[in-house]
């Protein structure tokens, strides 16, 4: 313990963050420099950088949640492990750093299990959800603390462990006299809000839909590329109004906030699903409907439950390079900007990786990161397990 006494003592703490995400594209990693912790505290962003995740993986980690394979599970759990601690002395040796220089990781693990609806098993009522790649392997491997598994402790606590992310919006990006809505694009799409001059119990945040998944499932399906680069070929497509509207009927979005979503609700399985009903659709005008399912979604969420008109719109993640996309939405928003998170000195892909760094030095703190009107938990609680 005297390691975590020590790494606790300091005034500053370097910190690599590691994320997948849902989409899978890519491993992210951020190094940044935390000063303090709390509302008071300072983060730089010092090195960043991703690796590709190998496509074995992600097909692994995509059909799991179908295969339900105990052994197969069981075993990427930890083979991501030891992929994610490969991804860390890569980056260190790409960096000319000595592991050394960092004092912990920050690792979210892959979500291959998301179902933050109260039901019962085996007689107990509560929520659940499953990250994997386990630290412990990160941590024996790298020889750096580690902190891992973020949204267990809000579960424990009654919520639904996501979103995670609007801690880390009103700690950074809260201002006196703007208010803000904060999104992030990746596979999955979550808006917090940030009402000018407001606190942080009245902070509120949502997963509102759709990202980059589907887009990506049917640019792989027949494109066979990771994504649409730049929404290139959605925009030369045709929008299924039909198709667009039984989407947006989806159960999800008649839900109010608190509430969170992931692969289950708009992953594989509805992209299958779909393309089994509507057959004869060009590749294209899947595309151009998934955008504007993307981009309404979005808005509407935004409309439906935002309790203030925002002054602007921040984002991050993967869709700020869609330039098809943020088109869209700001035709949307109208007079509302619709800005990259970039002016921030935020890289939009590193925003996570930061943020599980900046969980993991509340973590080791011992200050609670979660926020129960967002997540619906009972109470404030510190999040996740560090790993030596």
């Amino acid at each position: 313990m005297h390691r975590l006494t020590a790494i606790a003592a300091k005034t500053q703490r370097t910190i690599l963050g590691i994320n997948s995400g849902t989409s899978m594209d890519s491993i992210d990693l951020a190094m940044v420099r935390v000063s303090g912790h709390g509302l008071g505290a300072k983060i730089d962003l010092l090195e960043h950088d991703a690796e590709v995740f190998p496509d074995e993986m992600r097909s692994l980690l995509a059909n799991l949640p179908f295969t339900a394979d105990l052994e197969e599970a069981t075993r990427a759990n930890v083979a991501l492990g030891h992929l994610f601690a490969d991804a860390v002395h890569t980056f260190v040796q790409k960096k000319k750093l000595r592991i050394e220089e960092i004092d912990a990781i920050g690792s979210h693990g892959q979500t291959v299990g998301h179902f933050p609806e109260q039901t019962e098993t085996s007689g107990i009522e509560c929520r659940a959800s499953l990250q994997i790649g386990d630290p412990s392997v990160i941590a024996v491997k790298t020889g750096v603390p580690t902190v891992g598994d973020f949204r267990m402790a809000d579960i424990a606590a009654g919520g639904s462990g996501a979103p995670l992310m609007p801690y880390f919006d009103f700690v950074f990006l809260r201002d006196e006299k703007i208010s803000r809505g904060v999104l992030n694009i990746g596979g999955i799409a979550n808006l917090t809000i940030l009402r000018a001059g407001s606190t942080l119990d009245k902070t509120m945040a949502w997963d509102t839909g759709p990202g980059n998944m589907l887009l990506d499932g049917i640019s792989r399906h027949f494109f066979k590329e990771p994504y649409d680069q730049d929404g290139s070929r959605a925009a030369k497509g045709k929008c299924m109004s039909s198709v667009l509207d039984d989407l947006l009927r989806m159960d999800y979005f008649s839900k109010s906030p608190p509430k969170s979503t992931g692969r289950e609700g708009f992953g594989n399985s509805l992209l299958e699903r779909l393309l089994k009903k509507h057959t004869n659709v060009a590749p294209a005008d899947w595309l151009t409907t998934f955008t504007e399912f993307t981009a309404r979604s979005i808005y509407d969420e935004y409309k439906r439950w935002s309790p203030v008109s925002v002054d602007e719109l921040l984002v991050s993640g993967g869709g700020v390079y869609n330039t098809y996309l943020l088109m869209r939405l700001q035709t949307l928003f109208g007079k509302i900007p619709v800005r990259s998170i970039e002016s921030f000195g935020i890289p939009p892909t590193v925003k996570e990786p930061m943020l599980f760094a900046f969980l993991a030095n509340e973590c080791l703190m011992d200050v609670p990161a979660n926020l129960p009107n967002v997540t619906g938990a009972s109470g404030r609680v510190v999040l996740g397990k560090i790993c030596l």
